[in-house]
């Protein structure tokens, strides 16, 4: 759902943002905040399935059955960008579905020994 308009290809800065609105419509712009730009290569992989057997194969992730509720997986146990990010509440800043203070976000699915 996302990616349907920031795939990097199409509608580009059009995703309404009613709170620069002078007189009618304002999209993104790269000045604001929700400007993420074209290139997502750095961003977290989406839409792929968060299971027992992906956990098998890396260590370094949680038992999918451990991860907090507000965190949803979509109804094929996909991680997509709305597992982590709420497009329509900015309360805890950039999006997110829980407080993220010590990576704890982060770190509910990631469980990366060794590091600080």
């Amino acid at each position: 759902m996302c990616l349907s308009c920031h795939d990097g290809t199409i509608a580009l800065t059009q995703t309404y943002n009613s709170n620069n609105a002078l007189a009618g419509s304002v999209y993104i712009t790269p000045q604001d905040r929700g400007y993420i730009g074209t290139d997502l290569t750095d961003d977290h992989p989406i839409s792929f399935t968060y299971d027992s057997a992906l956990v098998a194969k890396n260590t370094q992730l949680r038992d999918p059955n451990t991860i907090p509720k507000v965190l949803a997986l979509d109804q094929n146990h996909q991680l997509q960008c709305t597992t982590c990010h709420d497009p329509h509440n900015d309360s805890l800043g950039y999006f997110l579905r829980m407080d993220n203070r010590a990576s704890a976000m982060c770190t509910s699915c990631h469980n990366m020994i060794g590091w600080p």
